[in-house]
């Protein structure tokens, strides 16, 4: 299927039934592409044609929740200057993607944290961070 005109379809089921793609919030296009829904690919076309880039990784705000509660001593020992917890929890997601070392659980592991991602969606999305124990460092 060649490039989609989304400035006339509407969307057909769930939340947001009835509206144009162009007028839903681009959380809820997001959320389609990323839960593989049945119009997905119209979801995909109206990101784009917003010009919408899908991000390396997603960070959850369960995630971030987590970090505060439970990080902060580590975020501030590692931080780089003007580096807010959003984007220190997502610069160490990346770092532990690539690195690729695991626990028995499939949570990928990096400087004292694990993460828990979902990697069959179409970006890597961090649902939680959890602060693991010494043993575990690298």
């Amino acid at each position: 299927m060649g490039d989609i005109n989304t400035h006339n379809l509407r969307i057909d089921t769930g939340k947001y039934q009835g509206q144009l793609y162009t007028r839903v919030p681009s959380g809820y296009l997001e959320w389609m592409v990323n839960n593989h829904h049945s119009r997905q690919d119209f979801a995909e076309a109206e990101l784009k044609r917003r010009g919408k880039v899908a991000p390396e990784i997603e960070i959850s705000s369960h995630a971030i929740d987590q970090c505060s509660k439970h990080c902060m001593d580590l975020w501030k020992q590692t931080r780089l200057p003007h580096e807010g917890i959003h984007t220190w929890a997502t610069r160490m997601a990346k770092e532990a993607l690539m690195q690729g070392q695991q626990d028995s659980s499939g949570r990928y592991l990096h400087n004292r944290l694990k993460f828990v991602v979902e990697t069959s969606t179409l970006w890597p999305v961090v649902r939680t961070i959890i602060k693991g124990n010494r043993n575990e460092e690298q």
